[in-house]
């Protein structure tokens, strides 16, 4: 009498029974490396989505601190452009000291046309005489 097991014939009972337990062994070790293999993807897709979960709240953290940076340049600019506006310009300087910024606003000395002229008078003037003692 032949005994057949997962589509092998067996000659024994006995052969035919330690085939069935290898079989059934081989298929605990599979169901077991499956359930560890599950386990391993879910441990991976929770510790994705805290990380994708940082980067939103990181992002969402950026942008807010962009935002009141823009705002405080905002206002900077506006009181600065109102002084401008009030004392007819400006000559901003800073120094800085390791994380200290001390800035300076200096006025700023606007020639007016008419020094500009005189100034560009008295320089071609110059350069009138240098070519002039050149050829002659």
């Amino acid at each position: 009498m032949e005994f057949l097991v997962n589509g092998v014939k067996y000659a024994t009972m006995e052969e035919a029974q330690e085939a069935e337990k290898k079989l059934e062994v081989e298929k605990a070790k599979k169901e077991t490396a499956l359930a560890e293999k599950k386990a391993d993807l879910a441990k991976i897709n929770t510790t994705a989505n805290d990380y994708l979960k940082l980067v939103k709240e990181n992002n969402q953290k950026r942008a807010e601190l962009r935002k009141a940076e823009q705002e405080a340049y905002k206002t900077y600019r506006k009181e600065l452009d109102d002084f401008a506006e009030k004392h007819q310009g400006y000559h901003l300087t800073y120094k800085r000291d390791g994380d200290n910024v001390e800035f300076q606003i200096e006025e700023v000395k606007q020639k007016t046309l008419e020094d500009y002229f005189k100034e560009m008078e008295e320089v071609n003037k110059r350069f009138n005489r240098f070519w002039n003692s050149i050829w002659d």
